[in-house]
């Protein structure tokens, strides 16, 4: 957590939104942070500062960057002995690089704030049911403060008689005589700084309409201004939210910039050329030009078009990827603004060196069987944290980051390295955490009532003790990895593939680096035309489809898979990699309601005994879980699956109830342990 020296107007605008930081008083600040909403009209002084790394955070809207902004900022810098590291943040976002002396981000805390006060996140589905209904108005267009360009708009309406067509408000100050005021309700009335018109906003005026017409803060390109910006204020992001298509009278390439932000626009209705004239005037003719032609037509041509049966898969697909978007790109603007301080506080070199590709070639693994280990770094917490991949983490990972601290005159107290490899013989240092994340991401599900993973019923158990299994096994199985298929050619080599529900849902892209398709992966490996064959026809789906990364698909089963067989053979994440221990979802995810046997790395079943967990012996043979050699491990796995496919219904009937004892302890185990921690567990992982 940062200590911060918060000072200037508004600051609340910065603390809302970093709520994590220090704002006390301390003898000890990282940096400064001055909030302006006008900073070449009212700079803070050099002596506020409290240390030599400031953020200014500007909030400005209005006034340019070239003719206003930066020069103020180069000539505050300029008054101080010491070399001041400074990031500027502003509305503005950037088409081109800059060349200054300080740091900038495009950061727009409008999108804090209207991501806060959205009422709901269910729009979409409100328009969705309502998108057949004819609605009373064709647009939608709120002009709040007068100036040139709204006046221009406004008559345009007036003059082309499409004001009746529209809810438009106009002038809510009485600047002008009454019949020229157009008032809708308090959305248009002045806000306090702090609301500024984004909490109370009357949604039914963009339900009961088709379109807006947005008249920007900002419209004049500026003179002399070279430098290629565009502003958004709220409000374009109020649009997006209210599920409205739009037209857009704002500065030159702001659809454009839209576009670059990840956001989709409407040139298929209509013709967006407008967004590429510089000149001011013709930019506004071309634009009224489009509104025009799309005007003239009556509300029934409007409502097919922009409202029709097929409204999902045409502007409505548009409309829910840009409300959706909204989160994306507000959680994506401050994940950048993080990194920005990062690099204002932190080692600059040390940061280089990590997001560097030769550093991430380092301590990223990856073998011949597609295992890799990455590692992320939060270097912008205390102490800083490296966070193991998803998948494990090594201790010569470890090693090399531990070289790389000290390098940079970094102890063990100041850092902290995060790992979910669960090899009980290793020897980790004392700034390092085991946690295994996987248990309880699999366990949460278990309180989820939307998704189909829950502790059997008394209902579910009898029709498990009872109902005639049409298999002996499940195997399921998505990324190709080589014990996988190795595993899927020994079931087709001893003819039990009929006994077996057996998935493999992998894409053509879903293969070891290097090869050209999946199937050349697969045929390296030199197995029978019968595997070959099984592949070349792939996906085999019981349960994920290709590509699926859905969490909550990920960890439910289908009950009737289970129902129907004995046992599930799993296949694990890793197999061959020695200097890890790593237990997934697959494995917890059938601890506590299925019996299985594990094609992974010696030991697991250990470790899940550790926990507490009982395992299956009255099913298997579990000896294999200590043999440490892979070959042999792998043989002595399948060897048992395909016994226990020829033995007889009735033995392993008994074989199987026997192992209810395991199951109803296993989730008495979870119960009590995972699902009360799985916050504290969470936040950890």
């Amino acid at each position: 957590m940062y200590n911060v020296h918060l000072f200037g107007e508004g600051t609340d605008t910065f603390s809302n939104i970093f709520t994590e930081y220090n704002y006390n008083n301390s003898d000890n600040y990282d940096f400064d942070v001055y909030v302006t909403t006008h900073f070449h009209g009212n700079p803070c002084n050099i002596g506020d500062l409290k240390t030599e790394k400031l953020i200014i955070f500007n909030n400005d809207v209005c006034h340019s960057l070239k003719g206003d902004l930066f020069p103020s900022i180069n000539e505050f810098l300029n008054q101080s002995d010491k070399k001041i590291k400074c990031l500027v943040t502003a509305t503005h976002y950037i088409i081109e690089e800059l060349s200054e002396d300080f740091d900038y981000c495009y950061y727009s805390q409008t999108t804090n704030e209207l991501s806060e006060n959205t009422a709901t996140r269910d729009l979409p589905i409100l328009f969705r049911r309502d998108v057949s209904l004819l609605r009373q108005k064709k647009f939608l267009s709120f002009n709040r403060r007068v100036q040139k360009d709204r006046k221009a708009l406004y008559e345009f309406l007036r003059d082309n008689d499409f004001l009746k067509d529209g809810w438009v408000s106009y002038n809510p100050h009485n600047q002008f005589p009454d019949e020229d005021s157009l008032i809708l309700d308090n959305v248009d009335y002045d806000k306090d700084a702090e609301n500024r018109g984004m909490a109370d906003w009357n949604m039914g005026l963009y339900m009961t309409s088709y379109f807006s017409i947005i008249n920007e803060t900002q419209f004049d390109f500026g003179e002399n201004e070279d430098i290629s910006s565009v502003n958004f204020s709220e409000k374009v992001f109020k649009t997006i939210l209210g599920m409205h298509p739009f037209l857009l009278l704002a500065q030159p390439k702001a659809l454009f910039a839209l576009k670059e932000l990840g956001f989709k626009t409407f040139g298929d209705y209509w013709d967006e050329s407008y967004d590429d004239e510089e000149n001011d005037g013709k930019r506004m003719e071309r634009c009224f030009d489009s509104i025009k032609k799309f005007l003239v037509n009556d509300i029934q041509y409007i409502h097919r078009k922009l409202s029709s049966v097929d409204w999902i898969d045409s502007i409505g697909k548009i409309l829910e990827h840009n409300f959706n978007h909204f989160f994306v790109h507000n959680n994506r603007q401050r994940k950048n603004l993080e990194t920005k301080i990062q690099n204002l506080v932190h080692d600059r070199d040390l940061l280089q060196i990590v997001e560097s590709t030769e550093f991430r070639d380092k301590v990223r693994v990856v073998n011949q069987h597609i295992s890799e280990f990455n590692l992320n770094f939060n270097l912008d917490s205390r102490p800083m944290k490296v966070h193991g991949d998803w998948d494990c983490s090594t201790l010569s990972q470890y090693q090399i980051v531990d070289d790389l601290f000290k390098k940079h005159g970094y102890d063990k107290s100041q850092w902290i390295f995060f790992t979910n490899n669960l090899r009980e013989d290793i020897k980790w240092d004392s700034n390092v955490e085991v946690v295994d994340p996987h248990a309880p991401r699999v366990f949460h599900h278990l309180t989820n009532p939307n998704i189909e993973y829950d502790f059997f019923t008394t209902e579910q158990l009898k029709i498990l003790k009872t109902h005639t299994k049409s298999h002996i096994f499940s195997c399921y199985n998505r990324f190709p990895r080589k014990h996988r298929v190795l595993c899927i050619d020994e079931i087709l080599s001893r003819n039990i593939e009929e006994r077996g529900l057996i998935s493999f849902v992998c894409g053509d892209d879903e293969r070891l680096p290097g090869t050209n398709n999946l199937m050349d992966y697969i045929k390296s490996f030199g197995l029978s035309d019968k595997t070959n064959k099984y592949f070349e026809t792939s996906p085999h789906i019981l349960d994920l489809q290709p590509h699926e990364e859905d969490d909550n698909k990920c960890i439910q089963f289908n009950f009737d898979d289970v129902k129907n067989t004995f046992f599930n053979l799993v296949t694990e994440t890793f197999f061959y990699e020695k200097d890890s221990l790593f237990i997934s979802e697959k494995t917890y995810k059938f601890l506590s309601f299925h019996p299985m046997i594990i094609l992974g790395q010696p030991y697991t079943l250990k470790h899940l005994r550790k926990l507490g967990f009982k395992t299956f012996p009255d099913m298997f043979d579990e000896s294999y879980d200590e043999i440490e050699d892979d070959n042999e491990r792998f043989f002595t796995v399948m060897d048992q699956v395909e016994k226990l496919c020829h033995e007889p219904y009735e033995t392993l009937y008994e074989r199987y109830v026997k192992c209810f004892d395991s199951i109803l302890h296993n989730q008495k185990i979870t119960k009590e342990r995972y699902i009360p921690n799985w916050k504290t567990i969470e936040g950890l992982s």
